[in-house]
């Protein structure tokens, strides 16, 4: 008869502790992803060119992409939205998931959802238009030839590699931006070459802004004997 009597209390009581294990389990999975996103789409602010939905897109696209996983086990649902802030320096995301706990939802209504938060800024302002990401100190990163031009008023030019003419300008090429950057140095040869302003030099390396992004969906060919010129075919074999 005792035993009767406390077993629903036992019930109540293990039921609880295994919704606190998986409110903290949750919180801590849906933190780090906030986390993530935040960071991964403020690396696109200087890229975007003030385009907040592309910043939108890529923090949607990652959460989606790594909360995959944890809807399919509990069968929660997770809805995210992003804010630009700081003058659009700065990414907020809110993460909610909507879930069904064991007894949790009878005793208060602050179970469920989940709500985490996550914001990151970049450093400085400035849009950024042109990385050359080569670290290596033998060859240019940027490296400008027979009449080509970069015109990127709006923004900046960096170049990673630490040659001394990591930026380098031959045969009437041109370069105009915001601002020019060069962990190394900079060089001109031939006539007719300009670049504007003139570049800082022995500046720190940027990281990859686009490290962070998530790569698009791909697909197997779907093009059997497909020519694709001078008599070339793909053949049937080749589709995965």
């Amino acid at each position: 008869m005792i035993f009767a009597l406390a077993a629903p209390a036992l019930i109540g009581a293990i039921g609880l502790s295994v919704d606190y294990v998986m409110i903290t389990d949750k919180y801590s999975k849906l933190q780090a992803v906030a986390d993530a996103a935040a960071v991964g789409s403020a690396s696109e602010l200087p890229l975007a060119n003030f385009d907040g939905a592309l910043v939108t897109a890529v923090a949607e696209q990652f959460v989606k992409s790594n909360t995959a996983s944890i809807t399919a086990k509990s069968r929660s649902t997770i809805s995210t939205n992003v804010e630009i802030v700081d003058k659009f320096t700065g990414v907020r995301v809110t993460l909610k998931e909507a879930w069904t706990p064991i007894f949790a939802q009878f005793l208060t209504d602050k179970a469920t959802p989940i709500v985490v938060t996550a914001k990151a800024n970049i450093l400085g302002e400035g849009l950024i238009c042109v990385v050359g990401l080569m670290p290596r100190k033998d060859r240019a990163g940027i490296h400008m030839d027979d009449n080509a031009s970069i015109d990127a008023q709006d923004c900046g030019i960096y170049s990673n590699s630490s040659n001394p003419y990591a930026i380098r300008m031959d045969k009437n090429s041109s370069i105009k931006a915001r601002l020019v950057c060069s962990v190394g140095g900079f060089g001109s040869f031939g006539s007719g070459t300009s670049i504007s302003p003139v570049p800082v030099t022995d500046c720190p390396p940027i990281n990859d802004p686009l490290a962070k992004r998530q790569p698009p969906t791909v697909g197997g060919c779907d093009y059997n004997g497909l020519e694709i010129g001078q008599g070339v075919e793909v053949p049937a074999a080749s589709r995965s």
